[in-house]
């Protein structure tokens, strides 16, 4: 399971995959329904069409990007299946709604735990711009800092009284909203 390099041009992820994988022939169709792509994993539905059995297929794909690659192979993936259990578990509800059903412990394992990670994000406390959060696990940041409340912004950019902070994935943290009042310094 090793890195493919190449180069992609101006096209999506979706857009390059397709490219990749998708084939019509008479005794076999291959295609993806669906793809969701961040800038480092991309999650898909795979369909595998044969003139005796459908089967849609979870996969998964770790991106590089590499702008100014000198020998011009700008992109690299390494793909895997459902199947071989993969670590990347942020597939969306919507991906695997569309997979068929499978007996493989790995990829009911997988996507039990991309079902975990929904339903636990789904019961997490709402926040709108300006709430203050506090984490259960104070977060310790480059310069050293350790906090375990600030105000959201948007997205994963935080700020504290006198700086900006991102916070990748927080929302899979445990947290409380504990509203839009500022908290006693």
């Amino acid at each position: 399971m090793g890195w493919t390099f190449t180069s992609k041009g101006r096209e999506s992820v979706r857009e390059f995959f397709e490219k990749q994988w998708n084939r019509e022939t008479p005794e076999l169709s291959q295609k993806i329904l669906a793809c969701y792509a961040t800038w480092t994993t991309a999650y898909m539905a795979f369909e595998i069409k044969t003139p005796e059995k459908r089967e849609v297929v979870g996969v998964v794909c770790q991106l590089r990007h590499v702008p100014r690659a000198k020998d011009g192979y700008n992109f690299g993936y390494k793909d895997m299946d459902e199947t071989v259990g993969p670590c990347e578990f942020r597939c969306p509800a919507t991906i695997l709604a569309l997979l068929t059903p499978t007996t493989h412990e790995y990829a009911l394992d997988w996507r039990k735990r991309c079902q975990e990670r929904i339903d636990k994000r789904a019961k997490a406390p709402s926040v709108k711009a300006g709430d203050w959060v506090k984490f259960a696990s104070p977060i310790t940041f480059r310069g050293g800092e350790t906090l375990d409340t600030l105000q959201w912004v948007k997205g994963s950019t935080f700020k504290r009284y006198y700086g900006l902070y991102r916070i990748s994935n927080w929302r899979e943290n445990e947290y409380q909203n504990i509203g839009a009042v500022a908290p006693a310094a």
